[in-house]
């Protein structure tokens, strides 16, 4: 696992049940989009990591989903490309490995730009069978 440290400014944080609306319109495969009850009950009951500017807005989230992947990453536009979304999926990962489970991930095949995060943190595809995402795992 890559190490990374956030920068000044930031902090780290959990997701809060106000930013229910907005995860849901982050989504962008509307064809299997969760409900608002979805992410009220991940906010809720699952374990999530949230950026927070020196405002209080968030920046970035992610969520390590019921059925154990880490996922609904995103990071918002004016945020991006400064390791936001690497930082909180190291963060995620490390919190599994600490409880003894393997991290993963899965991505939408196309979903280029996000198989290059993740490889950048120390996730490698799984070199299994797939349909239509991309697993990755991280060797520990």
């Amino acid at each position: 696992m890559v190490e990374q440290s956030l920068p000044a400014g930031f902090r780290f944080g959990k997701l809060k049940p106000e930013h229910n609306s907005l995860l849901q319109s982050k989504w962008h495969y509307p064809l299997v989009a969760p409900s608002l009850q979805y992410y009220a009950n991940a906010i809720k009951n699952l374990s999530n990591l949230a950026i927070y500017n020196e405002k209080d807005e968030i920046v970035s989230w992610a969520v390590i989903k019921a059925l154990g992947d880490i996922g609904h990453t995103y990071t918002m536009p004016e945020y991006r490309g400064r390791g936001f979304a690497s930082l909180i999926t190291a963060h995620l990962a490390k919190r599994m490995i600490d409880a003894h489970t393997t991290p993963y991930v899965s991505i939408k095949i196309q979903n280029e730009k996000s198989i290059k995060v993740h490889e950048k943190v120390g996730f490698t595809p799984y070199e299994g069978p797939h349909v239509d995402f991309y697993p990755f795992v991280t060797k520990v």
